[in-house]
C-alpha cells in the first residue's frame, strides 16, 4: 500500500504523462473559481467559450475590485468577442461603438497595472484577435510612449508611414495630412491633395520640411474622453515646434498649417470614417 502512495504522489504533483495533471489542476482550478471570486470563474467561464456568462463575471469583479486590472483586461476581451461579429450603427457615435469600448478598458487596466498588462497583451494574437485591428496597433504605441526607452526609430517610421493626422483641436477637420510611406507629406481634403514636403524619423521625434520650414512633431501619449466624460482611452498626439524658418503665422498658413496647434494620430473620431480605421 505504502508502494503505491509513494508513486501516486509525485504523479498528481507533477503531472501524469498525456496531460492528466494538467486536467487534474484545471479541475482544481474551476472549483477553486466556483468559490472564490468573480474574476477567477470569469475566467474558467470564458476558457469554455461561455462568453456572456464570462462577461457578467468580470463586470461583477470590476465593480468589486475596480483597482484589479486583469478584471479589466478580461472584460475587454469578452466585450470584443460577443460584438466581434455585430456591425455599429453609428462608427462615430464612441459609446455605442464596441471597438473603442474595448480600447476605453485596455487604457483602464493599463492605468493600473501597466507592466504585467502589457507583458499579457504582447504574447500573442491566439487569445484576443483584436490585436490585429489597426485601432488596437495605434493604441499599443501610444502606450508604448509611456515605456522605458519609448518608440524606437524604426517603429515611429512605421508608425507614420500612410497614416492621417488631424489638426488636434478640429474633431472633423475640412482638411488632413497624411505622412506617405515614400516619405512625403500631402494636405488632404475632399476636394483632393496637395504635395507640402518630405517627412523623416528620427530618435523621439519626426521632422516634416515644409518649403523654408522644418517643423519637429513629438508623440505624446493622452488621453481621450468620450461618452460624455465617463470612459476613456490612450491615443497620440504630436506637439509640434519649429526648427527653423517660421518667422511668422503667415510663414506657417503658406507652408501648409497650421502646426502651431499639433496633430493627432489616432485612435480617435477621424477614425471612424477613415480608410485606415
Amino acid at each position: 500500500m505504502s508502494a503505491v502512495v509513494v508513486l501516486v504522489f509525485p504523479l498528481l504533483a507533477f503531472g501524469w504523462p498525456g496531460g492528466l495533471g494538467t486536467s487534474v489542476r484545471t479541475a482544481v482550478a474551476a472549483k477553486r473559481a466556483d468559490d472564490t471570486d468573480d474574476n477567477a470563474r470569469g475566467y474558467v467561464a470564458f476558457r469554455r467559450k461561455a462568453y456572456r456568462r464570462a462577461h457578467a463575471l468580470f463586470e461583477a469583479s470590476t465593480r468589486k475590485a475596480p483597482r484589479a486590472a486583469f478584471g479589466w483586461l478580461n472584460l475587454a476581451r469578452t466585450t470584443y468577442q460577443l460584438n466581434k461579429m455585430t456591425a455599429t450603427e453609428d462608427l462615430c457615435d464612441l459609446a455605442q461603438n464596441w471597438s473603442f469600448r474595448v480600447l476605453a478598458l485596455l487604457s483602464r487596466a493599463v492605468e493600473i497595472d501597466q507592466g504585467p498588462v502589457l507583458e499579457k497583451l504582447d504574447r500573442g494574437t491566439a487569445e484576443f484577435a483584436f490585436k490585429r485591428e489597426p485601432l488596437y496597433e495605434k493604441w499599443r504605441w501610444a502606450v508604448a510612449l509611456s515605456e522605458p526607452g519609448g518608440v524606437s526609430k524604426p517603429s515611429l517610421a512605421k508608425m507614420m508611414a500612410g497614416r492621417e493626422m488631424w489638426p488636434i483641436r478640429n474633431t472633423f477637420p475640412e482638411t488632413w495630412f497624411v505622412f506617405e510611406g515614400d516619405g512625403q507629406v500631402v494636405r488632404a481634403s475632399r476636394d483632393g491633395r496637395t504635395p507640402l514636403g518630405r517627412w523623416e524619423a528620427t530618435e523621439g521625434a519626426i521632422v516634416a520640411r515644409l518649403g523654408k520650414q522644418a517643423v519637429l512633431l513629438r508623440p505624446k501619449r493622452s488621453k481621450f474622453y468620450f461618452d460624455e466624460g465617463k470612459s476613456w482611452y490612450d491615443f497620440i498626439e504630436f506637439q509640434s515646434e519649429c526648427e527653423s524658418g517660421c518667422e511668422s503665422e503667415s510663414e506657417s498658413e503658406k507652408a501648409g498649417g497650421p502646426w502651431g496647434i499639433g496633430l493627432v494620430l489616432g485612435p480617435r473620431y477621424g477614425d471612424c470614417g477613415s480608410q485606415n480605421f
